[in-house]
Order: C-alpha cells, then sequence, then structure tokens
C-alpha cells in the first residue's frame, strides 16, 4: 500500500524494518547493528506472524520504531520458546549498543539456540528496566512525578506551619481555666 512506499526525498528502506537511528536520520549512528535490528525484525514477524510494527500511516509507524516497545514474541504466542524470544527481543534492542554488533553474533546464538545450548542473550538487567520504565509510560511516570511534587510541598507547608505554633499554646482539646 502507498504508506509502505518511499518517496521522492524521504528515508530509504522498508519503514517496519528500520532500526530506530535510520527511522531519525542519525546516519553517524548508522552501522552493522541497523542491519541486525532489521534481521530481528524479520525474525520476530517470522515467529509471531505480525509485524513488529502496523500503524496505518508513515508517521505513525516512524513513531512506533523511534519510541515504541515491541511486545516480547513469546509473549505474543506462549509456543514461542523464551530463549529465541531473548535472541530477538536483543537484536531489537532499541539502543544499538544493547544489540548484538554483527549479523554473525546473532547467527552465532541462533545456532546456540538451534542446537540446544544456552544463549548469550539475557533479560535486561533490573536497574535498565527501571530506567526504561518512564519511557514505556510517559503518562504514569508524569502523574507520578507530580504526586510526588504535590506531596512535598504539602509535606513543607504543613511542617512550616506546625513549626510556627508555639509550645506552650493551648490545643483544641485543652481547656483554658480561669
Amino acid at each position: 500500500d502507498e504508506s509502505q512506499m518511499t518517496r521522492t526525498g524521504d528515508i530509504l528502506g522498508t519503514l517496519r524494518y528500520m532500526s530506530p537511528e535510520q527511522a531519525t536520520g542519525q546516519r553517524d549512528q548508522v552501522d552493522a547493528r541497523s542491519d541486525v535490528y532489521s534481521l530481528g525484525a524479520t525474525l520476530y514477524e517470522l515467529a509471531t506472524l505480525q509485524p513488529v510494527y502496523d500503524r496505518p500511516t508513515r508517521r505513525q509507524i516512524v513513531k512506533q520504531v523511534v519510541a515504541g516497545n515491541p511486545v516480547a514474541p513469546h509473549k505474543m504466542d506462549r509456543r514461542i520458546p523464551r530463549p529465541l524470544s531473548l535472541v530477538i527481543s536483543k537484536a531489537m534492542a532499541r539502543r544499538p549498543a544493547d544489540r548484538y554488533p554483527s549479523a554473525r553474533e546473532l547467527a552465532e546464538d541462533l545456532q546456540r539456540f538451534l542446537s540446544g545450548d544456552r544463549v548469550q542473550a539475557r533479560h535486561p538487567t533490573l536497574s535498565r528496566r527501571v530506567r526504561a520504565w518512564p519511557r514505556r509510560h510517559r503518562l504514569s511516570s508524569a502523574v507520578t512525578v507530580g504526586l510526588l511534587v504535590v506531596a512535598l510541598v504539602v509535606t513543607a507547608i504543613t511542617h512550616h506551619f506546625t513549626q510556627r505554633i508555639p509550645a506552650d499554646s493551648p490545643s483544641k482539646g485543652d481547656v483554658m481555666k480561669p
């Protein structure tokens, strides 16, 4: 369909298989890891029988490629083995530094999977998942930060006014004696 075709002066390639650095035009960051991303997107579609990103317009697809987080293949289809899902997810990592450095290393990990050996791809560490959470949940993050700011302000105001009440002043429960 027309939304998938390259236009004159536009980004070259099929958007659904394009790495985030290609989609944003960061040519200085495009290298073999960008190809690894594209191979990962192809493997994702082969394993799940669904494209990673499938929006109706080019702009929406680019936005998904740049900011989206694909659902892990084994969560799309429980029959997909977790090690294969890890390999695909590593190949499609948003940051190039988190991907396989070359197609050869991706192929070697796929061969380990096929041989029944342990793959090198691992789940992201807890600290990496914690750092990535705000990007995936922008609205929730903004609401949480807003609530924390309000709570801090209310706490500070409450503390300020409770410190201004003299210690020897009568409280509501005390009865004044004549």
